[in-house]
């Protein structure tokens, strides 16, 4: 392919892409031009620039952002206290899981997509669980689990 016959493909997608969204030209491009000058990668970052022009509207949905959620555990008089700061982070999407010590969180929002876990360091009745929210800080609360009697005999 020669270098005009290679820039005159590239017009040819750029009158396209110009057409299908439209531009106060009416989608036309003036052809009088000259290849003299220009190189080979000159012609692939145009022909790259039409393939994007082209295609633009009919890409993939961008997946969601993923972001980590960094809960603070602390201990206040018997109960387990889990603070998460994420101002962004609605409290109705949020999924809370227990497995013994552990805990794990979620949350899908539009384009966001939200993980965490941390070690609560006791077991905790999740029966007494509580949770709030205030100025983008949201806590979860629960009061230790009775721990189980040894058997002396």
């Amino acid at each position: 392919m020669t270098e005009k016959s290679a820039f005159a493909s590239v017009l040819d997608a750029l009158e396209r892409a110009l057409a299908q969204f439209g531009s106060s030209s009416g989608g036309k491009i003036e052809r009088g031009f000259s290849a003299r000058g220009l190189d080979s990668s000159a012609l692939t970052e145009l022909g790259e620039l039409a393939e994007r022009l082209t295609t633009r509207g009919r890409e993939k949905p961008a997946q969601p952002l993923k972001r980590r959620l960094n809960p603070e555990v602390h201990e206040e008089k018997g109960q387990v206290v889990v603070l998460i700061n994420e101002p962004a982070l609605e409290l109705k999407r949020l999924q809370i899981t227990l497995a013994g010590d552990m805990l794990s969180l979620s949350a899908e929002q539009p384009n966001l997509h939200f993980e965490g876990e941390a070690w609560l360091g006791h077991l905790v009745d999740d029966s007494t669980r509580s949770v709030s929210a205030h100025a983008g800080i949201i806590e979860l609360r629960w009061a230790r689990a009775p721990r189980p009697r040894r058997r002396t005999g």
